[in-house]
């Protein structure tokens, strides 16, 4: 079944059990995104006798009537023409058949136009409480419906690509939100529960990149997993100041979730540009090496433990220090640079005294 046939059935489905109930359509049960779909619909429904104006209803329409319109009268599809029956030869001026891509731009206008109609028709008894609910924060009563709101939009999406990016961008609205709880004191527990939604909606839609890409070696898959990478890389190190002590380790494990989502990116296209590190770095790297580093109270570092015992071979760390005990042992190497300074006497040993 092609991908056009499956979203025709899906779209069937989706029809039949929104006008006639859940439990007359025998279909929607083997597929659960519908279903979140049509209990999505049924809670918008009863959600408030909130009501779009009627000027903006006609309005509306309007806008998609001159749409449709603007697009059939742009687009200019090749006709090819078949060839005729000999028993029924049309008039000369005259074009009876139409080429299959012409069938597919009427077929794909018409689409769009169903679309846009239904998504019209579904929020209509909804569209004041959906329109809130895209403002709502974590633990207020119309966030259930938000999150609703962006399961269906991702899984209206064809394709891992479409998909896949759309679970990046809500990955981005959870670290939106969680920046937003931190400024106005949200519980360390909402804060927590919010970054874990960051990390798995990150990871669920990176996947889908990748699988995209290696499906078609379209690198544009790749660039917005890159684009997304550094984005969040950024808004952690500059959100970890802002936290309570109680979700800083949630924020350490969305950080390391993101590291790994980019090495697996780098693995699945390593031609492809690098995720960029964050400008402002709030883990300074001097922390680390000062754990490392001795006091500064000692500065001898290198202690020398038993020099007299064990005569080293590289005079350069000893012999500024103490060179006559070290050198003790070796007297071949110091004499010639000791015997250099005497001039004319130094070089007879000690012969007869001049007189």
């Amino acid at each position: 079944m092609s991908d056009l046939h499956r979203a025709r059935a899906r779209a069937e489905t989706f029809a039949h059990a929104v006008d006639h109930g859940p439990r007359h359509s025998s279909r929607l049960s083997d597929d659960p995104e519908l279903e979140e779909a049509v209990e999505l619909v049924g809670r918008l429904r009863t959600a408030g006798a909130v009501a779009p104006r009627p000027e903006f209803s006609a309005e509306l329409r309007h806008r998609l009537l001159e749409q449709a319109a603007a697009r059939a009268a742009t687009s200019t599809p090749t006709m090819v023409r078949s060839t005729p029956d000999s028993s029924d030869d049309p008039p000369s001026g005259e074009d009876v058949d139409a080429s299959v891509t012409d069938i597919r731009h009427r077929h794909g206008r018409r689409i769009r136009l169903v679309a846009s109609t239904a998504a019209l028709v579904l929020l209509g008894g909804g569209i004041g409480s959906a329109a809130a609910a895209q403002q709502a924060m974590p633990g207020d009563t119309l966030y259930g419906m938000k999150r609703s709101i962006e399961n269906v939009a991702t899984n209206v999406g064809i394709g891992d690509d479409s998909r896949g990016r759309r679970d990046l961008e809500h990955a981005k609205t959870r670290l939106s939100e969680v920046q937003a709880l931190a400024g106005n004191g949200g519980s360390a527990t909402t804060i927590n529960g919010t970054l874990d939604d960051f990390s798995a909606q990150a990871r669920k839609g990176v996947s889908r990149l990748v699988a995209s890409y290696q499906q078609d070696g379209d690198a544009s898959s790749i660039v917005a997993v890159t684009a997304f990478i550094t984005s969040a890389r950024q808004g952690l190190g500059e959100l970890a100041p802002k936290l309570p002590p109680e979700s800083l380790k949630s924020a350490v494990e969305a950080l390391a979730t993101i590291d790994q989502l980019a090495q697996h990116s780098t693995t699945a296209c390593p031609k492809c540009d690098k995720p960029k590190a964050p400008k402002n770095q709030q883990v300074p790297p001097s922390t680390v090496e000062e754990s490392v580093k001795p006091p500064s109270g000692s500065p001898k570092t290198p202690p020398a433990g038993k020099p007299s015992t064990v005569p080293t071979a590289k005079p350069t760390t000893t012999p500024t220090k103490v060179p006559n005990t070290t050198l003790v042992g070796e007297p071949t190497t110091p004499p010639s640079s000791l015997k250099t300074p005497p001039r004319p006497s130094g070089s007879q040993p000690t012969g007869t005294p001049s007189g």
